[in-house]
């Protein structure tokens, strides 16, 4: 019976410490997700004439107190509480990932979150400004304390998750090694998952499309624009919510079950097959549903798709690297599949 290291789990045994792909490193894709924040609270791009006077009174002026009102969404989730809702979740991933990347550049953790705070707070506070000059947008200050407070809350919990991650990336090596463990020993075990996983994918896209299908006839107008992300802010907040949610978990899973039957020896080796295929699944279902005659062909869902996947390879890889950290004074101690044995002893 092959012998499996653990450190060896999703990426050989290797240390990939210094051959981390772009995209998975954190300050690559912090900067991404801002710069998906800035476009989606500065969409329409109606900023009038640009000019520095204008910009400057915009950034020294402190954004209006905004009450909430009472109306109700189509949905029927009162309008504060969408708003308070979407902008404090939507800033927590921008704390998260702004506090991971401040990990190699300051060495105490109470700093890390300070510096993480303070780009979150300056970043909404530069946005909410910058919508004062908007026709279609209202810079407010209930936005700029909330969405100030998705990003505190972010940073606090990336402070945690070195704690949390070792525990969780040693129980993902058990999941994995019996799954591999599982596809050595029983051939057909890999075509029932192949079968499985095919099921499960096309369930979970029907099932998404009919999502989308009852939104836009309850939500508005069903003709999608063929800017990113336009047509979802032309709906109510909770509206946008569910549909950038429910594509972002369906790609997600297609992603994750395309890793688990196409990878054999690193997970870097397929990375690009996997956001071919999975941007191909979702350009494939705009196109059916614009033949269908009831939508425009939409940009969104493929970098959803896309998005959604590296989120997927880059926590495969923090899982590697936290394994290789916590089993480092184990790695010459081979892990003998025998089930005779306590499964999955170090020896």
């Amino acid at each position: 019976m092959k012998e499996v290291v653990p450190t060896e789990l999703f990426g050989g045994g290797k240390d990939t410490a210094d051959t981390t792909a772009l995209w998975m490193r954190p300050w690559v894709v912090a900067l991404v997700y801002g710069v998906l924040l800035i476009y989606g609270s500065l969409l329409p791009f109606d900023l009038g004439e640009l000019n520095i006077d204008r910009v400057l009174i915009a950034m020294g002026s402190m954004p209006v107190w905004r009450s909430g009102s009472g109306s109700f969404s189509r949905l029927g989730v009162a309008g504060w509480l969408s708003d308070w809702g979407i902008n404090v979740l939507m800033y927590i991933p921008f704390g998260v990932l702004v506090r991971l990347a401040m990990r190699r550049v300051f060495g105490q953790w109470w700093l890390q979150i300070s510096v993480a705070m303070f780009v979150t707070i300056g970043l909404s506070y530069c946005v909410e400004s910058l919508q004062t000059l908007s026709g279609w947008r209202v810079g407010s200050l209930n936005d700029w304390l909330s969405n100030s407070l998705g990003g505190i809350v972010g940073a606090m919990c990336g402070a945690r998750l070195n704690q949390l991650r070792s525990v969780l990336a040693f129980k993902l090596y058990i999941w994995w090694a019996r799954l591999r463990l599982d596809v050595e020993v029983r051939r057909t075990y890999l075509l029932r998952l192949v079968i499985a996983g095919t099921v499960l994918v096309l369930s979970l896209l029907m099932l998404h499309a009919k999502l989308v299908d009852y939104l836009m006839d309850h939500a508005g107008d069903g003709r999608l624009s063929e800017m990113p992300f336009y047509a979802y802010y032309l709906q109510p907040y909770d509206v946008s919510a569910v549909l950038i949610g429910s594509s972002f978990v369906v790609y997600a899973v297609v992603g994750l079950l395309l890793l688990i039957l196409i990878q054999s020896k690193r997970v870097d080796s397929h990375a690009t097959l996997t956001l071919a295929v999975v941007a191909g699944i979702a350009y494939a279902m705009q196109l059916l549903m614009n033949v269908s005659g009831r939508f425009a062909f939409d940009t969104t869902e493929p970098i959803i798709a896309v998005g959604a996947v590296m989120v997927v390879y880059g926590v495969v890889h923090y899982a590697q690297r936290s394994i290789k950290a916590s089993c480092r004074r184990h790695e010459q101690v081979a892990v003998k599949h025998d089930r005779r044995r306590k499964p999955f002893e170090y020896g």
